[in-house]
């Protein structure tokens, strides 16, 4: 291994220079940033689905027979709630990590 004169006689490992280790590329860190993994993605998607079926039915009062029970629309409104509030927490998170 040839050294640069000023480094002769120092260890292989001391003749490193400090700014190649703690080199960073910025541009590495935002690409990581804004990328999605497809599974988070694909599930985001899906429950934003579901809580989109859920608004639908409750705007335009779809009635939903179940083994001959009428399914209520106030069913709906959890059914709105809990996966929209998990679709936009996922994709938050997902965005910020």
């Amino acid at each position: 291994m040839r050294l640069h004169p000023c480094h002769r006689g120092l260890t292989p490992r001391a003749a490193i220079p400090v700014r190649a280790v703690l080199r960073v590329d910025p541009a590495a860190i935002f690409i990581q940033e804004e990328t999605m993994k497809p599974a988070t993605f694909l599930t985001a998607f899906i429950l934003a689905l579901v809580a989109l079926a859920h608004l639908l039915r409750l705007i335009f009062g779809i009635e939903i027979i179940a083994g001959g029970h009428v399914i209520p629309l106030w069913i709906s409104v959890p059914g709105f709630l809990v996966p929209g509030v998990l679709a936009v927490a996922l994709w938050r998170e997902s965005r910020s990590s």
